[in-house]
């Protein structure tokens, strides 16, 4: 027995490493499918944060366009109102004139009447023109403010 006696402590030790060291065929099997189903999570997601990305570059690039076309109705925005502002100078102008043919004579004569009728119908074509034109901007930037929410709506429904 003292031939065993000293080795048994040794020979324990070794077997209780070999029993700790083995896993059980279904543990080893849940750690690999959850492994597996990681992998396979980590690469949806990798996917969607792509899509994303993507979806990022296209809103941007929207982003741009509608910056330069807001600028462009700013542009006919500023535009049409100096030329409502020259059209309003020019009536007040004709309208003196009126008023000073009509000072020079008591009667208006044929002359200052025709005269009346031309400055009458000159500006109302030219405030006709530059209220179509003040519409016309009017309205593009309403069909830009629709095209705007409509599309953050239906990207806010994705």
């Amino acid at each position: 027995m003292k031939k065993y006696g000293s080795k048994l402590p040794v020979l324990t030790l070794i077997c209780l490493v070999f029993l700790t060291g083995c896993v059980s065929q279904s543990d080893y099997d849940a750690l690999v499918a959850e492994r597996d189903a990681l992998v396979t999570e980590r690469d949806e997601l990798a996917g969607e944060v792509e899509k994303l990305n993507g979806d990022i570059a296209e809103l941007q690039a929207y982003s741009k366009e509608l910056l330069e076309e807001k600028d462009t109705l700013s542009t006919q925005l500023t535009e049409s109102n100096a030329q409502l502002a020259d059209s309003t100078a020019t009536i007040e102008e004709l309208n003196a004139e009126i008023e000073e043919l009509k000072k020079k004579n008591d009667k208006p004569s044929s002359e200052v009447t025709e005269t009346a009728e031309t400055v009458v119908e000159t500006a109302g074509n030219t405030i006709s023109e530059a209220a179509g034109s003040l519409l016309n901007t009017a309205g593009s930037l309403i069909d830009t403010a629709s095209s705007i929410a409509g599309s953050l709506l239906g990207q806010s429904g994705n």
